[in-house]
């Protein structure tokens, strides 16, 4: 076997003489099997995009609960009031925060 001299992405490497054939029959066999490709039903798809949507969903509602807290600790440190909008954003979020569902086998 045999080393060349091959510049790949503006960095030097030394690779396998068969470098370039080698590279075209794993992007062929990759083509032909993607491996990123899974053989899931419509009902996980579907369980699957509606978790990707609880986690934003999730993640805004506990950003705006983590970023609203000083105020709890200021009416529990001061007694100064929670803004009323405030609180009732806050029962809000807290409400909208739903558990991931199960995929379905």
């Amino acid at each position: 076997m045999a080393f060349v001299k091959k510049i790949i992405n503006g960095q030097v490497h030394y690779v396998d003489e068969n470098y370039d054939q080698i590279m075209e029959k794993k992007a062929r066999e990759e083509a032909e099997n993607p491996p990123h490709v899974l053989d899931i039903s419509e009902e996980q798809l579907a369980a699957i995009m509606e978790n990707d949507r609880r986690r934003a969903t999730n993640k805004e509602n506990q950003d705006y609960l983590n970023n609203t807290d000083w105020y709890v600790i200021r009416k529990n440190e001061t007694g100064i009031d929670i803004p009323e909008d405030v609180t009732t954003k806050r029962q809000e979020a807290r409400e909208a925060i739903k558990p991931e569902l199960s995929i379905p086998e």
